[in-house]
């Protein structure tokens, strides 16, 4: 968090010396977006509106600094719609990554759970022994596993039908989760 906050001070006090000594500042107000939309993409909703404030108010004194002696400051004016694309800018992307970051979640919840039991699935336990075992070997313990076989489970599935089957396999994995 520490590099991220440094990384945007450099990069705004970079942006802000070139825009405070550019002979026509009004171009390159929109070297903020770039800080904007990048930091709402990487960081998320809360930091690209942050960084979209300050960008915001360091275009404000800019130009109230430029403009000290005029009557009618016409960059002040534009500057309030080019904030307005700072705030937009900034809430969108971070709403997107935001839905981007669920659905993230949601794929992974899908490749590590089995849909019908809602317990971890092949692929994760195979991961997690391996996960264990290397654990195991670098602390010089060991690994323990129980392998359970439901009696005659086939023989109810023909019985009974798969819906039933499906049902007592969803009440084995309610028991094993709570009991693990």
């Amino acid at each position: 968090m520490i590099i991220q906050i440094v990384e945007t001070v450099v990069i705004f006090s970079m942006f802000t010396i070139l825009i405070a000594y550019a002979p026509d500042v009004t171009q390159y107000k929109l070297l903020f977006l770039l800080i904007i939309i990048t930091s709402s993409l990487q960081y998320g909703f809360k930091y690209g509106i942050i960084i979209s404030v300050v960008a915001s108010g360091i275009v404000l004194i800019i130009d109230l600094l430029s403009m000290r002696n005029a009557i009618v400051n016409e960059s002040f004016q534009n500057d309030l719609i080019l904030i307005g694309v700072f705030l937009l800018t900034a809430w969108l992307l971070g709403y997107y990554e935001k839905i981007e970051r669920e659905h993230r979640e949601y794929i992974t919840q899908l490749a590590i759970y089995d849909g019908l039991t809602e317990i971890y699935n092949h692929r994760h336990f195979y991961d997690s022994l391996k996960m264990f075992t290397n654990k195991a070997k670098q602390s010089n313990t060991h690994v323990s596993l129980l392998i359970i076989d439901i009696d005659h489970f086939k023989h109810y599935n023909d019985m009974f039908g798969h819906q039933q089957g499906d049902a007592v396999l969803k009440k084995i994995a309610a028991i094993l989760k709570e009991n693990t």
